[in-house]
């Protein structure tokens, strides 16, 4: 087989890619339009071309402003790449080009100029040519006619509103049939703008409207260039036909005659959305119609006609709007009902706002502000003033929490504002009467007490309070700068940096291993034309010999490389001998020796000295072989540098974040001692309420932290909030099962809230059956480190083939695998997910409505305690211990972190 030497190939590649000249495009702007000539109202696509401008945007097109509207459609890369070989040499071409395509819909008649467009591209500026367009106004005719009907110019948001576009297609004379049905090949073109709902209104799903309007009888119009698929599945994409037919109607034309116009009609329904003005057009039709008989023939004429457009414009509700005005535009019913009927001051009702509209939309509708209606505010403790409504239907309900603060026997209808569209002006809408029986009774709480009854309930709470006030010195909040992200990404790095070693480590085995086959195969060949060179030597034949001996160095030298010795020169050697870091020398030796052979190889009479030849060659190639051996030992030193230098690598990628971590644990760590200290300072509830609320939100947004949960739980105990300590108690105690002080807040929080310490039972579902005598942190440090150090040790053991350290890094994976999920069990954001307190009294239902049955016939306390099962934006299902399963108001439950 004829084999083409290495040598040659890599002339050949050096001469392709000398001769090879990159062909390097110029930066350029290209403009094109798909029609010359179009009618007033038809839209026509400008496609903007730039070539080798990459990362250019669009070009504005504001010089187009006056004689077009213009709006972007789409924008498509088109990268090229060819080469051409012309006399041996060749080009290469790469094309990166970018398409903008515009639709421009003239404004005026007469012949338009597209002006020169301007791109800035690398602080030059690069212009198109001008492009001249004819636009033309569709010639009087008597046979088409369109026109745009808006059925409303003014409305206000949410209202709906109907935009046509009538169709009159003259009859066709002595012809009873469809004037479009000849048409069927040739279907005429709407151009409707507003298909498309405009940004800022609503409107049906485009594709689901015009589904509805397709014909079945195979012709009709086409708008907008639609396409549908097929009859057949190879046919392909075809232009969808729409059958707007509608009926007949007779029209006098300007001639005084009368004729039979078949009506053709879209109309799309929307509704207001954006207060502005919205253009609704201009519309036009365009195609070949038949507008006469002769004999068997009909006569077809190309006709254009268009429709002029219509504004609409949204306006907003105006203000000033009354106190109860609840967000409605149109006609609204109001229906209102308090439950329980009776009941003492103090007992918690529920009054339920039902608003109805059959016609209206109920999207702007928001609960209006029981504390505007002077009667409420005097009357009833309004616990939740902004409810959040639900849609049923035609239906909007509102169901607010009150307690009646007096007694009364009956409470007036409320009278609520909504907003006519009509009149343009506000309304009222009444409710009905309410029937509320209301007695005196023991049940009083200090929001509804007197002051002087207030303070005397809360000196009888206080006398009972002791609960262990921490300060930054006893209970510190001391920010863990290495978080539970920072332990998963310092596992992540231990296992790539530990996989990318053993990967380099078997990828170097395999080189290294093919190194040593080649140079164990080498020495025997050595040896054997060492052998042959003595013998021809010894034979008087110089000329092989000196070959022999050449061929040997060439072995030596290309060996290393795995590179073939067919047809190596004298000068190959050399040159390879240099890139593997010979110098000096030996470079020198190797150059004379090689030099010598050729000289006694193609001239007979030069005489060498054989014994020296033979001695100085020994020599020259066991220098050779040393060389190699170093060179190769400090290969090996810079691959231990390199796994060095990755080790770095992972310690610098652990230390950067832990650095910044550590700043933001400092951080966090004065923040809190600001607002302890604020908490020390504070005298009353409400400023007892603002500390708490800063806290949850750094409890939130820090890592869980014991005495941040206990300082919280505090400041919420002495805001009287005792449903909200609860639970930052529980979550401390969570974090630190075994702090006294956690625990016993926790104990007094439960006998002074009203609950009087009803609280669910562990639920193994829950809670883990198995408690660790280390807390949490130490469990998920402890589970990070055992991840971190078995991924090296795996990898060592494995590249050494040691079991007794393979085994040890299983057990560890494992042991940090089973701590891991006991972590993630009891991890503190997974037990506030979990469990909830009632912070505020109410009642549980068996379904997402208090028009429910209730599961039980009291009401829960503030404090009690149930597991969450399932929670939704409004709603969460809990199991009470001993009551079972129901559905209560998330807003009186406290979960989470």
């Amino acid at each position: 087989m004829f084999r083409i030497p290495i040598s040659i190939l890599a002339c050949l590649f050096v001469t392709f890619c000398v001769g090879t000249v990159p062909a390097q495009e110029q930066p350029s702007i290209y403009v094109d339009t798909d029609a010359d000539e179009v009618f007033v109202g038809e839209s026509l696509t400008l496609r903007v071309s730039l070539n080798n401008m990459e990362g250019a945007v669009a070009p504005k097109l504001d010089s187009l402003q006056e004689d077009f509207a213009t709006e972007l459609i789409a924008e498509r890369p088109l990268n090229q790449s060819s080469t051409t070989i012309i006399n041996g040499r060749v080009m290469q071409r790469n094309l990166t080009r970018v398409d903008f395509d515009y639709q421009l819909i003239p404004k005026r008649k007469g012949t338009l100029t597209i002006p020169s467009i301007a791109v800035e591209f690398s602080g030059k500026q690069y212009r198109s040519e001008p492009i001249t367009i004819r636009v033309l106004e569709p010639t009087p005719q008597d046979y088409v006619f369109l026109e745009t009907k808006v059925s409303k110019t003014r409305v206000y948001p949410t209202e709906k509103f109907d935009v046509t576009l009538r169709i009159l297609v003259r009859g066709i004379p002595d012809w009873e049939g469809d004037p479009v049905r000849p048409l069927a090949r040739r279907p005429p073109r709407l151009s409707i703008p507003w298909v498309e709902t405009p940004e800022g209104l609503k409107g049906p799903d485009q594709s689901q409207w015009l589904q509805t309007l397709l014909s079945d009888r195979n012709y009709g119009f086409t708008i907008n260039g639609v396409r549908t698929s097929g009859t057949f599945p190879f046919d392909g994409p075809q232009p969808a036909l729409f059958d707007l037919l509608t009926g007949k109607t007779k029209k006098k034309l300007e001639t005084g005659e009368e004729h039979e116009f078949f009506v053709y009609e879209i109309t799309k329904s929307m509704q207001a959305d954006t207060p502005g003005r919205y253009t609704f057009g201009p519309a036009m039709v365009k195609g070949t119609f038949a507008v006469g008989r002769e004999e068997e023939r009909l006569l077809a004429k190309q006709i254009a006609a268009n429709a002029s457009a219509e504004q609409l414009e949204v306006v907003e509700v105006p203000s000033p709007r009354p106190k109860n005005y609840f967000g409605g535009i149109g006609e609204y019913n109001v229906n209102t009902v308090l439950a329980p009927s009776n009941c003492r001051v103090g007992d918690p009702i529920t009054l339920t706002l039902t608003i109805e509209s059959e016609e209206s939309s109920l999207e702007p509708v928001f609960a209006p502000k029981l504390t505007n209606i002077p009667f409420m505010a005097d009357s009833f403790e309004i616990i939740d003033d902004a409810p959040i409504g639900q849609t049923d239907g035609n239906k909007k309900v509102f169901v607010y929490s009150l307690r009646p603060k007096k007694k009364m026997d009956a409470v007036p209808p409320f009278v609520f504002q909504t907003f006519d569209p009509g009149s343009e002006t506000f309304k009222d809408v009444p409710g009905n009467p309410m029937t509320l029986e209301v007695e005196e009774g023991a049940a009083m709480s200090i929001a509804t007490a007197s002051s002087e009854e207030a303070d005397t309930l809360q000196e009888a709470k206080s006398d009972s309070i002791d609960i262990t006030v921490g300060t930054f010195q006893t209970h510190p909040v001391v920010g863990s700068f290495l978080r539970s992200e920072h332990w998963i990404a310092a596992v992540a790095i231990s296992w790539l940096g530990s996989l990318s070693v053993f990967a380099a480590s078997l990828f170097r085995r395999s080189t290294r291993a093919s190194a040593e086959r080649r140079r164990t195969a080498m020495e025997p060949r050595i040896q054997n034309q060492m052998r042959e060179v003595v013998e021809a030597f010894q034979r008087g034949e110089a000329d092989l010999a000196c070959k022999r001996l050449h061929q040997c160095f060439a072995e030596i030298i290309a060996n290393p490389v795995n590179r073939s010795v067919e047809g190596m020169t004298t000068r190959d050697i050399v040159e390879c001998a240099e890139r593997r870091a010979m110098e000096g020398e030996l470079l020198d030796a190797l150059r004379d020796i090689l030099v010598k052979l050729d000289a006694r190889r193609f001239s007979a009479s030069v005489d060498i000295d054989e014994p020296q030849l033979l001695s100085m060659a020994v020599d020259v190639q066991k220098s050779i072989l040393e060389h190699e051996s170093r060179r190769s030992s400090a290969k090996k030193r810079r691959i231990q540098f390199g796994k060095f230098a990755l080790i770095w690598g992972v310690c610098l990628a652990l230390g950067g974040p832990s650095e910044v971590a550590s700043a933001m644990a400092s951080t966090l760590e004065s923040t809190w001692n600001s607002v302890i200290e604020r908490f020390a300072q504070a005298t009353t509830e409400e400023e007892f309420r603002r500390v708490a609320t800063e806290m949850e939100t750094l409890c939130r947004d820090g890592e869980p932290n014991a005495n941040a949960y206990f300082h919280q739980g505090n400041a919420w105990f002495r805001a009287g909030e005792y449903g909200r300590a609860i639970h930052a108690y529980r979550i401390a105690n969570c974090i630190a099962p075994g702090d006294e002080g956690i625990l016993r807040n926790l104990r007094i929080a439960r006998e002074t809230a009203p609950s009087k310490g009803i609280a669910i039972e562990s639920s193994p579902i829950i809670e883990s059956r198995f408690r660790s005598p280390v807390t949490w942190y130490w469990e998920r440090n402890i589970a990070a480190i055992a991840w971190i150090l078995s991924g090296p040790i795996f990898v060592w053991s494995c590249l050494r083939s040691r079991r007794g350290p393979l085994l040890a890094s299983i057990g560890s994976m494992i042991f940090g695998f089973c701590l891991g999920v006991h972590t993630w069990i009891e991890s503190p954001d997974r037990y506030a997910r979990t469990h909830g307190v009632v912070v505020r009294e109410t009642k549980l239902f068996e379904g997402m409505s208090e028009r429910s049955k209730e599961t039980v016939s009291l009401p829960l306390r503030e404090g009690m305690e149930l597991e969450v099962l399932t929670r939704t934006p409004s709603w969460v299902l809990g199991r009470l211990s001993g009551q079972g399963d129901g559905w209560v108001r998330s807003q009186a439950i406290r979960t989470g972190r």
